[in-house]
């Protein structure tokens, strides 16, 4: 299908297993628990660091590691799990990836040193990339046009919602629980969205398009090499750098800076995350009218000029608490990008969709996990880094979209 098609073509008719490209609510819950579990296990336990460097006897840098491992599993991951999606089906490796992802989320729990803990938090993203890359896949399997769209638009608002409700989340539940106990909750988490899948999820690509992928195996890096797919993940992959930037800034901004209480910190940091939800929401509604490349454009340009405000306010002098309004409307607008993008990315690609939505998501945790280790460069006493990081993802967005753009009006 090519990109131009997206916004008005009606969902195809491809064949499944399950005899139907439509999901039943319980299936799109099923979906949804899959694109949470990467950023849930991320960030639900970031409240607790300072606990841990006490039982463990460690560093902050030894605990911070254990963040970055699971990120780094997660990347390699999708390159795994994809690629081989691809060649036998995805419901076998999906449900592999999960039943490791439970196990060794459950040893975490049991972890008696940082370096045991470290080990085990790579194997568990490792195997957790087979939910999120899959969970895209699946929905591209079944799902075309308008349909896929307005799916993929929900799925991202949950996977952008999550980093930011997480933390606020563990917070909550830390005093009574402790760490232990909330990596204990995200294993809980993967085994009941383990269950559903068993239940909810049959196996989406044919026996027949399986073989066709096995026996090119280089084609679908081929198919990758599009200006269509290509600029579509870049425009997806700073975006979700925007916003993971700013969920690592948060905290010093809001209660640093601006002098909030841990309260006020959560009620704004939720405000802000209902706003994107919003404008997803919104994004999936618009789609068939308006159409994906549209909004996405929209989002990006809105996402800019607040980012550009928030970072001459940074400079300026004026009171911290006026970086508030830009840093809401900045953040609320990529819920406009992140599902539109990727949808846009993977109607690019005709064959090898296991492998693109691999693409998409190893280039995405690589992009989020360097502009959230950038944005702390400042100190935790400035709001500039994050200003200028929010810029440079918005302005390497709207090249991209102009250039996405430009190339569909060459294949119109």
């Amino acid at each position: 299908m090519s990109i131009a098609k997206v916004a008005t073509a009606e969902p195809a008719a491809n064949t499944t297993t399950s005899g139907s490209t439509k999901f039943t609510p319980l299936a799109l819950l099923t979906l949804g628990l899959l694109t949470l579990g990467l950023p849930l296990a991320t960030d639900l336990y970031l409240p607790t660091f300072p606990a841990m460097m006490t039982d463990l006897s460690t560093s902050a840098s030894a605990v911070q590691l254990s963040l970055s491992a699971f990120l780094v599993g997660a990347a390699v991951g999708q390159l795994v799990f994809g690629p081989l999606s691809d060649r036998v089906g995805r419901r076998g490796p999906l449900l592999i990836g999960l039943t490791l992802y439970v196990v060794f989320g459950v040893a975490a729990t049991f972890a008696t040193s940082a370096t045991m803990l470290i080990v085990l938090r790579v194997l568990q993203g490792l195997s957790g990339a087979a939910a999120s890359v899959l969970s895209r896949t699946i929905v591209t399997d079944r799902l075309s046009g308008l349909a896929a769209t307005r799916t993929l638009n929900v799925l991202m608002a949950m996977a952008g919602i999550a980093p930011a409700i997480a933390p606020v989340l563990g917070g909550l539940l830390a005093p009574s629980i402790g760490w232990r106990g909330l990596l204990a909750v995200v294993a809980g988490i993967g085994l009941v969205t383990l269950i559903l899948t068993v239940v909810t999820l049959p196996e989406s690509l044919p026996a027949e398009a399986r073989g066709r992928s096995a026996a090119s195996a280089d084609s679908g890096w081929k198919a990758l090499a599009n200006r269509g797919f290509l600029t579509h993940t870049v425009i997806h992959a700073v975006s979700f750098g925007s916003l993971l930037a700013y969920i690592a800034a948060s905290p010093f901004i809001y209660q640093t800076l601006i002098g909030l209480s841990e309260i006020a910190y959560a009620l704004t940091f939720g405000l802000n995350a209902l706003g994107m939800l919003g404008c997803t929401l919104l994004a999936s509604r618009l789609a068939g009218s308006v159409g994906p490349a549209k909004l996405m454009r929209v989002g990006i340009g809105i996402h800019v000029l607040a980012a550009i405000a928030f970072t001459v306010i940074a400079f300026s002098g004026l009171p911290p608490v006026a970086l508030v309004i830009p840093l809401f409307i900045g953040i609320s607008a990529l819920g406009l990008v992140l599902g539109n993008s990727t949808a846009l990315a993977m109607a690019s690609v005709t064959s090898g969709s296991g492998l693109a939505s691999a693409v998409l998501g190893t280039v995405q945790f690589t992009v989020g996990g360097l502009t959230s280790a950038l944005v702390g460069l400042g100190g935790e006493g400035s709001a500039w880094p994050l200003g200028i990081i929010m810029t440079a993802c918005g302005a390497i967005a709207v090249a991209m979209a102009l250039l996405a753009q430009h190339n569909r009006k060459k294949q119109a």
